[in-house]
């Protein structure tokens, strides 16, 4: 399957695209060694937790990072951890999924790096532009529309806003909630960036 163009029309193609993408062994490797040397976090593990992860990760247990996103270098941070000398995280390269902003994809070769890293862009709400809503339900397609809600054009002209927001939902969260289980459900690990308060 060739790569989609990363865009909210697309979404459908761009969550099959990544459900069953498998990153290069050798890129992970190189990208993840190179976020090791840039970045290197003092990390300190609570008790014997570091014992404890290494050994649910042996078990093929998997594991969901979700650190406070307070820096717009905490992806980066988190994608240096694997290769960190004595890392319990060392089994998650190659095989953990990052949700990240579609934004960060904009460019070929930046696409390339975040795909070598396992990143999966996300749509959300935001990215839909507040236009007319009926503007916004032909932009963003009446098939995928018709598709996900089941709407009908006398649905949709009884309450435009409710369906449109609705339809932003659909397009935003549950194709990726979907990916998401998916993959976690064939062993990968994922890392999320809730947002927190900035420093």
């Amino acid at each position: 399957m060739n790569r989609p163009q990363i865009e909210v029309e697309n979404y459908k193609e761009v969550y099959d695209f990544y459900g069953e993408y498998e990153p290069s062994r050798i890129a992970s490797k190189v990208l993840h060694g190179t976020m090791s040397l840039a970045f290197r976090p003092d990390v300190h593990y609570v008790d014997d937790s570091d014992s404890y992860i290494e050994k649910l990760l042996e078990n093929g247990e998997t594991l969901v990072l979700a650190p406070n996103h307070s820096q717009a270098i905490d992806p980066c941070i988190v994608a240096s951890l694997p290769l960190q000398k004595n890392s319990p995280l060392r089994l998650i390269q190659g095989n953990t999924f990052i949700i990240a902003k579609h934004t960060i994809q904009n460019k070929p070769i930046v696409r390339h790096l975040t795909d070598g890293l396992g990143a999966i862009p996300v749509f959300r709400d935001e990215d839909i532009k507040h236009e007319d809503e009926s503007s916004r339900v032909v932009r963003l397609g009446r098939k995928a529309l018709h598709i996900i809600n089941g709407a009908d054009d006398s649905a949709i002209a009884k309450d435009e806003r409710h369906k449109a927001q609705l339809k932003k939902q659909k397009v935003t969260m549950m194709p990726l909630a979907r990916t998401a289980v998916d993959l976690l459900n064939k062993g990968k690990n994922m890392a999320l960036f809730p947002e927190g308060t900035r420093n």
